[in-house]
């Protein structure tokens, strides 16, 4: 009888300490931060943030072309790369396949490009209009419906507005245009964890 009982002890303890990490932020296809890894200041508000360079940028949630909804900090840990952008700017539609092609180079170096469309066509940006943007131009990265213009703060002067930001979502450069793919790749190397 006690063998039985340590043997049920050891494994209950080897199961506890092999628990999968648990995905922060809501369910969705993307990549997906650990609530272990994200630090309690960004989950309980605690962390100050801004839209200056070198602040944290505040966190928010989008749906994605999909309908889903995606949250900022669940990109915490990888370099990520803003496009503010609308449906209907000429630059914007003339950098579109270089920042598809991007987003599938760039996947393996620990880096995202989020791309939120902050008008449509005509009138507010809708998930419609965000998976007529996939359509066109192919895209396979998230594209996230800023219905209400949310971050339209960020801009630096008009469409399209890039901010690149680090692993722990501080603002590196306020506008990476013209696309530069070659700057987000060499921060993701700078800044990649050491194993």
């Amino acid at each position: 009888m006690v063998r039985i009982a340590f043997a049920t002890l050891g494994i209950v303890a080897l199961v506890a300490c092999t628990k999968e990490p648990t995905p922060y932020g809501p369910e969705n296809l993307w990549y997906h931060t650990t609530v272990e890894a994200l630090p309690q200041a960004y989950q309980d508000g605690s962390q100050p943030t801004g839209i200056g360079m070198g602040d944290v940028v505040p966190n928010f949630t989008l749906r994605d072309q999909h309908g889903d909804d995606v949250e900022l900090y669940q990109f915490y840990g990888q370099v990520v790369q803003l496009v503010l952008f609308a449906q209907w700017c000429g630059p914007c539609q003339e950098e579109a396949p270089e920042v598809e092609a991007a987003s599938v180079d760039l996947a393996e170096s620990g880096a995202v490009i989020l791309e939120v469309m902050l008008q449509a066509n005509e009138g507010p940006s809708s998930v419609e209009a965000a998976n007529e943007w996939v359509d066109e131009y192919g895209v396979t990265h998230p594209i996230l419906a800023d219905i209400s213009e949310s971050q339209s703060p960020m801009l630096q002067g008009g469409f399209p507005t890039l901010p690149l930001l680090d692993r722990e979502l501080r603002i590196v450069s306020l506008d990476n245009w013209p696309f530069d793919a070659n700057s987000i790749e060499q921060l993701a190397i700078d800044t990649a964890p050491e194993e």
